[in-house]
């Protein structure tokens, strides 16, 4: 027998199979360590990274367990290769691969480290002293962010997290592009991509409707409307909706302002907008002010370390749920697992919105505040109405089972035979958020409870909700099937809880 010894790199390269091509070239990254965490990127932590030969300081994004996450890292790595070569895009040093079965294996994407930190930071900084960014800086910092992109959509790419935070300064004031993360290239300028990606608050409403709407879809504007919103923060200091939670943004952002992007501008269009396009004939002495501005308010110090430092120093003083109003990217599940957010001994708007989104990306949809149900679309389809979910809770008590719409339905009619007295359910609502499919389990539901050998009879009452729906919903931007009246339904039961009829 021929005994056959595989390296770790290896066993690597076999585990992500064929989508590792691209990655057998790479090597270790000998010449460089991790100087210290200076933030994060959309699929890894991102460190100031130090190369051992040169003294030379870079940033890197390291991205642990990455045959988990390689068909998302690829596109960014290829985004990199091609067009970083660009003077409003982040220089790209090189990839890695750090096999360490202890860190579970990792991506290095090393690349220019800004060092005059994001441009959110530099606005955050003047509005703690009362000032604001002047206007002819603002246009500058537009232009050069515009140059960017249009390099992106010239080829295709579409970047889906334009904003602040990604708008970032050199020590001498140019403006750089970073994190790709969630970028993607396409076959042309026209073509649509469908899948809801980006940060609250700079997301394009036709971004976020994609995830209530599987059939809908937009293009490389999609980043012109986050730049329009990352103009605002530049002016303001902030971004509209940012004193909301991340997940009520998303509901509002599609309800304001111009929303078809078939009528927004491309990135080539906007160069020459009446805001910026004087910018290109001062753009030296426009960048000389900028980092005189960057200099004065940092005092000597890097603005990526003050925006470390600031961040640090958010952390120990605010809640963890609301710092910057990020959307937390990973959730203990046990801390999420109170069904009934009456119980808990603090219940702000923060807390609630935190709960609700952490059991929500645990598809646990239903949360009980007392005698409430909410319901949080899941947008895609949960194994929990079948006959078997449905015979759980017929008669049971309410603390015994997780929450759920057939809960609510066993309760009204268990209080209907017990208190023999009507009983009302209502259901409200976003567009959108599952109001129509909560009705209609809930009358199916009400009708299994109160079965009486009549089957026609049921099955006419449960005919009802699609019969209203088909005179009164009609389609919207962000839902094909929305209620567009109040409903109104009426079941009939005997004393006993048999269905004996209803009407609408």
């Amino acid at each position: 027998m021929v005994g056959f010894t595989f390296s770790r790199q290896e066993q690597l390269y076999a585990m992500m199979g064929k989508t590792a091509d691209s990655l057998k070239e790479l090597g270790a990254p000998d010449n460089w360590e991790l100087v210290e965490s200076i933030g994060e990127g959309t699929y890894g932590e991102v460190y100031k990274a130090r190369n051992k030969i040169t003294g030379e300081i870079a940033a890197a994004k390291v991205i642990d367990s990455i045959h988990e996450k390689i068909e998302e890292v690829l596109p960014e790595l290829d985004i990199l290769k091609k067009y970083a070569s660009h003077p409003n895009i982040a220089n790209f040093y090189g990839a890695f691969i750090n096999v360490d079965t202890k860190r579970h294996d990792q991506l290095w994407l090393v690349m220019e480290l800004c060092r005059g930190g994001s441009v959110t930071n530099l606005v955050k900084s003047l509005r703690k002293k009362g000032k604001y960014l002047d206007e002819d800086l603002i246009a500058f910092i537009l232009y050069e962010t515009l140059k960017g992109i249009e390099h992106l959509h010239r080829n295709f790419v579409i970047h889906r997290d334009i904003k602040g935070p990604n708008v970032m300064l050199t020590k001498g004031a140019e403006i750089r592009l970073i994190d790709f993360g969630v970028s993607a290239e396409l076959s042309n300028i026209l073509m649509r991509r469908n899948s809801s990606v980006g940060t609250p608050f700079w997301m394009a409403p036709e971004v976020i409707a994609c995830e209530q709407q599987l059939d809908y879809s937009y293009d490389v504007r999609c980043d012109i409307w986050s730049l329009g919103i990352t103009a605002i923060e530049l002016a303001d200091g902030v971004t509209p909706l940012s004193d909301q939670h991340p997940m009520r943004a998303l509901f509002k952002i599609p309800r304001c302002l111009v929303k078809d992007f078939e009528v927004r501008p491309h990135a080539s269009e906007m160069s020459n907008h009446v805001f910026v396009r004087w910018v290109e004939g001062k753009r030296e002495t426009l960048r000389r002010k900028l980092m005189n501005l960057m200099d004065k308010q940092y005092q000597g110090r890097d603005g990526i370390t003050d925006e470390v430092d600031q961040e640090k120093e958010l952390e120990k003083s605010a809640s963890p749920s609301i710092v910057q109003n990020k959307v937390p990217l990973k959730f203990d599940n046990q801390i999420f697992k109170v069904d009934n957010l009456a119980e808990l001994g603090s219940l702000t708007e923060d807390i609630i919105l935190s709960h609700l989104l952490g059991r929500y990306l645990i598809d646990n949809i239903y949360t009980y505040i007392g005698d409430i149900l909410i319901a949080i679309n899941p947008l895609k389809t949960l194994d929990l109405y079948g006959p078997e979910e449905a015979n759980k809770y017929k008669n049971a008590q309410k603390s015994a089972l997780p929450p759920h719409i057939f809960m609510v339905a066993d309760m009204t009619h268990q209080a209907m035979v017990h208190n023999k007295s009507p009983q009302c359910c209502l259901i409200s609502g976003e567009s959108g958020a599952g109001k129509t499919v909560s009705a209609d389990y809930l009358v199916r539901h009400l009708a299994e409870l109160g079965k009486a050998g009549n089957r026609t009879l049921e099955e006419k009452i449960l005919q009802v909700n699609p019969l209203m729906e088909a005179l009164g919903n009609a389609q919207t931007v962000i839902n094909d099937n929305s209620s567009r009246f109040g409903k109104y339904l009426e079941l009939h039961f005997t004393p006993s809880g048999a269905l004996t009829g209803g009407k609408g």
